[in-house]
């Protein structure tokens, strides 16, 4: 039994990040992992969070850039 549980403490959060990452690869970058953890996964799921919150920085400014260059001219 203890490997069962194992098993699943990896396998939930993993299923969680791929299918996170599946929506994200879509276009949706507006989700966020819950899982909170020290371990890898943790580690992995915190990581993602912050590179989606970085490209949404990105594209805002690329936005408001191309938003001032149109008014510009």
């Amino acid at each position: 039994m203890p490997s069962l549980f194992f098993t699943k403490s990896i396998i939930r959060p993993v299923d969680e990040m791929k299918s996170l990452m599946q929506e994200a690869e879509k276009g949706d970058l507006t989700v966020q992992s819950t899982y909170k953890s020290n371990d890898e996964i943790g580690i992995l799921a915190a990581s993602f969070n912050q590179m989606l919150l970085n490209l949404k920085g990105r594209i805002d400014r690329v936005r408001e850039s191309s938003e001032q260059v149109a008014a510009s001219s």
